[in-house]
């Protein structure tokens, strides 16, 4: 309740909402808005705003389902897809092209508009990251209304860490107001039934103590590497006809005095052979590939055949809606995810790449292998664990090829190895677009 006695109404919280739509509120003054309104609304009324706040129907249907029935409803954050390499993209890059490094990490959106900086995912997640904002606004005042596309990664000891590890930081990082109120909330729950001194509430402590310390130290190891930079009217309208050089030299313009922005390695080519000795050399330095781009190519809001992946593995983005329980050394936790495309045509379950942790388990006694696992102490059941971490999530999983399911009208994957969950995207590959990125071999 407020200082009236009374609940915010949602209608009130929504009028809340027009405000920060139209940045009328912003900031560190916008946080403290939205906490008190969540805290003192009802309980489904706040679930509500949540899920508006989230840009989620939390139904088992994504929003691209959403905006078929009611166009628009759900607002689509604008990007540029890379086309997959067939023989067909193949003849649509001119030389001499570009081609830069395929990067590894957590994709983002840096949008500066009306002097606000904020950081976006792909999926319209809004996350404040202390040292960005503090450069775009103070450093570079005088600039303003434009978006930086790039990749956030995590450097620790002059190395990127691995995409599992770094996404897994960095997704905690984004949730961490989150993460930080559900922690609390537990705590005042155990104050009010007079518990202050229990064991759980000073667990509860070290947990937040020990997360906000990892939260310093991602964002200390934060980088964002950046290959683009879109004039904010034309990323909203979804096109840009300025040619990709332009658009490039303006990034590279702005973050040349930066430390925590890296322009991604680039390399000019007159032909495919040496676009392909480019993503060679840094597959083999352990880095996912390539991308190949058109010097003069445009940026629009769908998959371009401006540009290229080029990759020594297939990836898809698929959407989870179910789960095999494990068995064996597995049983009591998730054996493996049943994942679908999006237009339900190839259906596959993925164990290989699952970790115990992944899986809800851990070991009965660290230093007694022989006792076998258990299910993790901070979960409750294996279903609920499922619904929160995985359920009409996107998952990324690398594999061999698209096959035939025996004795079924739906295709599935040969070799599917497990990725991780990928927080900043909403909308899973359909089976077109796997079966063409399968048709040319690198």
């Amino acid at each position: 309740m407020n200082e009236t006695g009374t609940f915010i109404t949602l209608d009130q919280a929504m009028q809340f909402l027009e405000k920060l739509s139209k940045r009328e509120l912003t900031g560190n003054a916008a946080r403290e808005q939205l906490s008190y309104t969540i805290d003192h609304m009802e309980q489904d009324d706040a679930e509500v705003l949540r899920l508006i706040l989230d840009r989620s129907v939390d139904c088992g249907i994504s929003h691209k389902t959403v905006n078929k029935v009611w166009k628009g409803l759900i607002g689509e954050i604008p990007y540029m897809r890379c086309e997959k390499l067939t023989d067909k993209t193949k003849k649509g890059i001119k030389y001499p092209a570009l081609v830069q490094l395929k990067a590894d990490g957590t994709f983002v959106n840096v949008i500066k508009h009306n002097k606000v900086v904020s950081c976006m995912t792909r999926n319209g997640t809004e996350f404040h990251v202390g040292k960005i904002t503090e450069y775009f606004e103070r450093v570079l005042s005088d600039i303003d209304n434009f978006v930086i596309t790039g990749e956030v990664v995590l450097y620790k000891d002059g190395k990127v860490l691995d995409r599992k590890t770094g996404n897994g930081r960095i997704t905690s990082y984004v949730k961490r107001e989150t993460t930080r109120a559900s922690i609390l909330e537990k705590q005042k729950k155990l104050v009010d039934n007079g518990k202050l001194e229990s064991a759980a509430f000073k667990k509860l402590s070290k947990d937040l103590t020990d997360k906000e310390l990892e939260w310093i130290e991602t964002e200390d190891m934060l980088v964002l590497e950046g290959w683009d930079l879109i004039e904010y009217s034309d990323w909203a309208a979804g096109k840009s006809d300025t040619p990709y050089t332009e658009r490039f030299d303006k990034f590279k313009e702005i973050s040349k005095d930066c430390p925590f922005l890296d322009i991604i390695p680039t390399q000019t080519i007159n032909n495919f052979e040496e676009a392909q000795s480019f993503a060679n050399q840094m597959m083999s330095e352990g880095l996912e590939g390539g991308v190949l781009k058109n010097i003069n190519g445009h940026w629009e809001n769908k998959t371009s055949k401006n540009q290229i992946k080029l990759k020594a593995e297939r990836d898809a983005d698929l959407l989870c809606i179910g789960y095999t329980p494990g068995t064996g050394d597995n049983e009591g936790g998730i054996g493996s995810l049943v994942c679908v495309t999006d237009d339900r045509l190839l259906e596959v379950s993925i164990g290989t790449g699952l970790s115990r942790d992944d899986r809800g388990l851990q070991r009965v006694d660290e230093n007694d292998m022989s006792q076998g696992l258990k299910l993790r102490d901070d979960i409750i059941s294996i279903d609920k664990f499922f619904d929160d971490t995985y359920k009409d999530k996107i998952i990324q999983a690398v594999y061999n090829e698209v096959i035939n399911s025996n004795g079924k009208d739906t295709h599935s994957l040969f070799l599917p190895v497990y990725q991780g969950v990928r927080f900043d995207k909403d909308t899973a590959d359909t089976l077109p677009r796997l079966l063409e990125g399968q048709k040319w071999e690198m």
